[in-house]
């Protein structure tokens, strides 16, 4: 990230300013002294704990979407597995048994439920950096 440095003489701008690209100097501004660097780096903010949270809080709201989804799909598999069971058992017939929506579900709520209970680590490994392990 840079910065725009004003020569002395010059105006300070105000901060986060950008001269646009049609922009020149006032002419009755001195001129800039040779060598001058008109835009100067600058270290980016240092994370903070509140960035943890933000981050904790963001990937948390997507391991609880994944368990509430995976959680209706095995609720849904296991109702309508029992209605047709129950239909075909009452009337005779055959029955479905919808595996693949309880168990493709039961992943993904399993997998929410890993992803929720290791947010926190995650989030401080993105934010400071650590490389990410087991905790």
């Amino acid at each position: 990230m840079a910065t725009f440095s004003a020569p002395p003489g010059w105006p300070t701008p105000p901060p986060g300013w950008t001269p646009p690209a049609s922009w020149t100097p006032d002419p009755r501004w001195p001129p800039a002294p040779p060598g001058w660097e008109f835009w100067v780096a600058t270290a980016a903010p240092l994370p903070t704990r509140a960035d943890v949270i933000e981050v904790t809080a963001t990937i948390k709201a997507g391991a609880l979407r994944s368990i509430v989804f995976g959680a209706l799909w095995v609720i849904a598999g296991l109702v309508i597995s029992i209605a047709t069971y129950t239909a075909a058992t009452d009337q005779g017939g055959t029955y479905f048994v919808f595996w693949g929506a309880v168990f493709i579900g039961g992943l993904q709520l399993i997998r929410g439920i890993a992803r929720y209970s290791r947010a926190r680590h995650q989030a401080e490994a993105l934010v400071w950096g650590a490389p990410l392990g087991r905790p």
